[in-house]
């Protein structure tokens, strides 16, 4: 991090803010950010990737070069990651955003928006692991037994190539917001989401179209887990037999 307090005053500068006004776009205390652009204090990798995004910058050209002798455009983020903007209260503890319901739509056009992200109502969970995480309220039948309603937070995954074949995850495209399991399309162009509700069908999203993906860490259920699964039973068996009841009606009319 050896240039890290000069470029940060330096892109301050850029932007033509103060101190103050880049404090409250990133909800990070003034003297904090004061200890930082001094070398008196050094960010943690969270408040160091919502600089990065803050900036538009690559991380490493943040943290190693002399970006006041960098010219043009050179040190904007690679496209090949992926990174989101992130929220750290007075103590420098990340919160944990929830998207819900009513926050969806909003959430898909400006998730990139720290301020829409500042807004959003937070969680927070004891002894979580490092990382950057975020919470997303689900719902439809899809992902049975887990429910609709059910919070899934999760851990947000900057690289694709990280995605593991069979496991559960938020993903975030231009169709919106859905939890299902994730495998590698056929062509591996893209991914292949499959939910656990097998009524719902199999369907893909190419790489282009995929925006965002959260790999589940753990989910808040308001139920009770056990009641709602024998219900969800009952009913399946209650329309396999008025299903039933329909064909041999049928049959008997012919």
């Amino acid at each position: 991090m050896a240039f890290f307090a000069q470029n940060l005053a330096y892109l301050r500068k850029q932007k033509q803010l103060s101190q103050q006004a880049l404090s409250d776009a990133l909800n990070i205390p003034r003297s904090t950010l004061s200890g930082y652009e001094q070398s008196y204090a050094e960010p943690d990798i969270e408040t160091l990737i919502q600089f990065s995004h803050f900036f538009d910058v690559d991380l490493n050209l943040l943290l190693t070069k002399e970006m006041s002798r960098i010219k043009g455009r050179k040190h904007r983020v690679d496209s090949d990651s992926k990174q989101v903007p992130v929220t750290v209260d007075i103590e420098g503890k990340k919160y944990i955003q929830l998207v819900d319901t009513k926050a969806e739509a909003g959430y898909m056009e400006s998730f990139n928006d720290p301020e829409f992200i500042k807004e959003l109502p937070t969680l927070h969970i004891p002894q979580i692991p490092r990382g950057v995480f975020r919470a997303f309220e689900i719902h439809g039948d899809s992902m049975l037994p887990l429910e609709p309603g059910s919070i899934v937070i999760a851990s947000f995954v900057e690289r694709l190539e990280d995605i593991k074949a069979g496991m559960t995850y938020i993903v975030a495209s231009k169709e919106g917001l859905v939890y299902k399991r994730l495998y590698p399309s056929g062509g591996q162009n893209g991914l292949r989401l499959v939910s656990d509700n097998g009524i719902y069908k199999p369907y893909e999203l190419h790489w282009e179209q995929v925006q965002e993906v959260w790999k589940f860490y753990a989910y808040l259920s308001f139920s009770d887990g056990k009641a709602a699964f024998d219900n969800m039973i009952e009913e399946k068996q209650e329309q396999l037999y008025q299903q039933m009841n329909d064909v041999h009606q049928k049959v008997c009319r012919e």
